[in-house]
């Protein structure tokens, strides 16, 4: 599990964070599915692009994307704990099985 300790954010930068993915959460797993919410992410935390990296390079840097959508998607678990549907809940916990199956 990928603790909050490891993003560098300010506490009033994770509330606003958490309060705004509060009121997104319940449209989005009616969107997507957990596999695909957590290659959409991955796409999102991947910095740059595939032409900047040689092999070793793009290899690292999709291994760098997948930490920070573990840390992502486990701020929304820790925002979203005993305060929203169990349905939610289990779209946030599959996408995170799903980010170690990348």
């Amino acid at each position: 599990m990928v603790s909050s300790r490891h993003l560098k954010l300010g506490y009033e930068n994770k509330c606003l964070i958490g309060y705004s993915l509060y009121f997104v959460l319940a449209l989005v797993n009616y969107i997507m599915t957990p596999k695909e919410k957590a290659n959409e992410l991955g796409n999102k935390f991947y910095q740059g692009s595939v032409f900047d990296y040689d092999k070793e390079g793009h290899l690292e840097e999709i291994k760098r994307a997948k930490e920070r959508t573990k840390i992502c998607v486990q701020e929304i678990l820790d925002t979203i704990q005993g305060s929203t549907s169990n349905e939610t809940w289990e779209f946030w916990n599959d996408t995170m099985k799903e980010i170690y199956l990348l």
